[in-house]
């Protein structure tokens, strides 16, 4: 299965957009481990579309803060 129809799924699956942060703010921390900073920036930019928590936007923050360590 393509990511991209994983993707359209998963947003379509999920009701509420802060549930859809949890699920990227998540899909971004695994690609960080993994070295994989271009996924972990698309994951990223997808959440920063979505209305997060203030805890949420947090976090994001901090991911493309690591994120742009190494870029």
């Amino acid at each position: 299965m393509k990511l991209n129809t994983i993707f359209s799924w998963l947003l379509v699956a999920l009701e509420k957009d802060n549930e859809k942060g949890m699920v990227m703010i998540n899909l971004a921390n695994i690609a960080l481990r993994k070295t994989d900073y271009e996924r972990a920036r698309a994951y990223t930019d997808v959440a920063n579309k979505l209305h997060l928590t203030a805890r949420q936007a947090s976090i994001i923050t901090k991911i493309e803060n690591e994120i742009s360590k190494h870029l």
